[in-house]
């Protein structure tokens, strides 16, 4: 895996070309451009907040509910454009697969960093409604530090993974906004585990957004630490997600380059 890694760097600069690449895909033709990264989450905070908040009553902790809600969908956002993306972006590039040698992996990694990008800028808009709701800054905002990594294997693992089973099996590509969706309401994206019963918490370990949703909110917004069997089991599922992904991908690359 090492010498793969190292493949890698030497083609760093086709991988920033693809990231420039997606971006400019992604925004052109629109009006507002790279501001739809800002516009996406904060209308689903509107609408969460409107759905949860006035009718439903979901309880924060304390926060307000735009802050509680805004501070999962961005990562959350993050995770699920990037596996939706995967699949629909690695068999559009079959062209290029097919016709030049290169690490095939970039594609995928490549779609990861561009998701970074709106990352960045749906972050300038939370650190605007953190000065706004008053919310102090204090040594839980450490806990990025582990949080940020680990979002960013996880969401890596399921880019390698989308990319390959799609170009496998076609059927994927249809069947994973159904499966992101269930996922969604599976995460605690609209609510808090801790705000559930003591019961329902141990299945809540098998999904690796938990720790890294709650863990955002826990340590910015709350300014408590994170559930650490939570954050943990986060860290290494999504470890594991990342290096099963990246050996399948590598097992069947070339089985992809023939289908594709």
């Amino acid at each position: 895996m090492i010498e793969h890694f190292k493949e890698l760097y030497s083609y760093r600069a086709l991988l920033t070309a693809f990231v420039v690449r997606d971006l400019k895909a992604r925004y052109r033709h629109t009006s507002l451009g790279i501001a739809w990264a800002i516009i996406q989450p904060l209308f689903l905070m509107f609408i969460f907040t409107l759905v949860f908040s006035y009718f439903f009553k979901v309880s924060t902790g304390g926060p307000p509910y735009p802050i509680f809600s805004y501070v999962a969908l961005l990562p959350w956002t993050f995770i699920s454009k990037t596996f939706s993306a995967s699949g629909s972006k690695f068999v559009g590039s079959r062209g290029l697969i097919s016709k030049i040698y290169f690490p095939r992996e970039i594609i995928p990694f490549s779609i990861v960093l561009s998701g970074l990008v709106d990352f960045f800028f749906g972050s300038l808009v939370f650190i605007a409604m953190l000065v706004y709701y008053q919310i102090p800054i204090s040594v839980s905002f450490l806990y990025l530090l582990l949080l940020l990594p680990t979002q960013i294997i996880l969401a890596t693992g399921l880019s390698l993974l989308g990319s390959v089973l799609t170009a496998l099996f076609r059927d994927v590509e249809f069947a994973m906004p159904l499966f992101i969706q269930i996922w969604m309401y599976a995460s605690p994206v609209i609510y808090s585990v801790r705000n559930l019963h003591e019961r329902f918490r141990p299945f809540f370990y098998l999904n690796p957004a938990t720790g890294i949703l709650d863990g955002y909110r826990d340590s910015i917004i709350l300014g408590r630490n994170p559930d650490f069997g939570f954050l943990v089991t986060s860290f290494l599922i999504s470890v594991a997600t990342f290096f099963v992904a990246y050996w399948l991908f590598k097992r069947l690359e070339y089985l992809v380059v023939d289908i594709l």
